[in-house]
């Protein structure tokens, strides 16, 4: 988990549990960018480190930029087995292999748990939207969880923490 500048290290390491632990008191959402093309080396080891950090966190909002590809099958496992976990599969949920992973998982077991995420700037976000509306096949509530719903309601408490005076 790189910062700017920064070398890579894995989701578990020891220095980046002070932060998820801040950011758990605090009630801060975070997001991890994960997939094989954003991970500096394609290791499914990696599904464990997001998994381990999720147990040891269990109050921290962990939002999986990328969905987690080319694991869809283990990520929506530890997003249906973690509360604490939500995926946002941008493209990965339209063009490519695992793609129906994502979207089975919105329309049963995942349905509160997968937020649209647009795919810009490789698509523009109107075609985004419009292939998850006209080729997800979602009933209108879950569609306006997905595309609306499911985002606000973590930002929402973010914004309720804040108020009650809980900053970092």
């Amino acid at each position: 988990m790189p910062g700017p500048g920064s070398s890579a290290y894995a989701l578990d390491d020891a220095r980046a549990y002070p932060m998820y632990r801040k950011l758990e008191e605090n009630n801060i959402p975070v997001l991890i960018t994960f997939s094989s093309l954003a991970l500096e080396e394609i290791n499914s080891d990696s599904v464990r480190q997001l998994d381990k950090v999720a147990r040891d966190f269990p109050n921290l909002v962990i939002v999986v930029a990328h969905g987690g590809w080319p694991w869809t099958r283990e990520m929506t496992a530890i997003a249906f087995s973690r509360k604490n976990v939500y995926l946002a599969p941008n493209v990965y949920a339209t063009i490519d292999a695992g793609a129906d992973d994502y979207i089975r998982a919105a329309k049963t077991i995942l349905k509160d748990k997968i937020i649209f995420e647009s795919s810009y700037p490789i698509a523009p976000v109107d075609q985004s939207v419009d292939f998850v509306k006209n080729n997800w096949g979602l009933n209108d509530e879950i569609l306006e969880k997905v595309l609306h719903g499911n985002a606000a309601k973590i930002i929402e408490n973010a914004i309720k923490n804040k108020e009650k005076g809980n900053n970092i």
